[in-house]
């Protein structure tokens, strides 16, 4: 069976960087990000936000720590995960790869305030 993901979207608020408890060199980077599925409706482009939780083991020292900020562009490599929490499941991307991609000034308001806007 393939589980593999590779994914481009935005940050929706800043990354949570946590200790890795056995590796002092190494910690996790848990974030959040959306991506829009865009289709052409009555010649407008319209938009359906997905969101997404993903966290990523790296070295402390790895310079994309401090970039990995809110509207930041990702392209992500992955693969899916289930985790249960208070009897709930919840699907979560554990990433092998994390690119930071430039900013594309090529969403409309209607795109940026989804983006900007979506909150869990």
């Amino acid at each position: 069976m393939i589980n593999q993901i590779t994914i481009e979207g935005y940050l929706t608020e800043d990354a949570k960087i946590v200790d890795s408890k056995k590796n002092k060199e190494v910690c996790f980077v848990n974030f959040n990000f959306v991506s829009n599925k865009s289709y052409m409706k009555n010649n407008n482009w319209e938009n359906i936000p997905f969101h997404f939780d993903a966290s990523y083991l790296t070295a402390k020292d790895n310079l994309i720590l401090k970039r990995m900020v809110k509207d930041s562009h990702v392209l992500i490599t992955g693969s899916l995960v289930q985790e249960k929490f208070n009897n709930k499941n919840k699907v979560k991307i554990k990433c092998t790869q994390i690119g930071l991609l430039p900013r594309i000034n090529q969403f409309s308001n209607s795109q940026s305030n989804n983006r900007n806007s979506s909150k869990r």
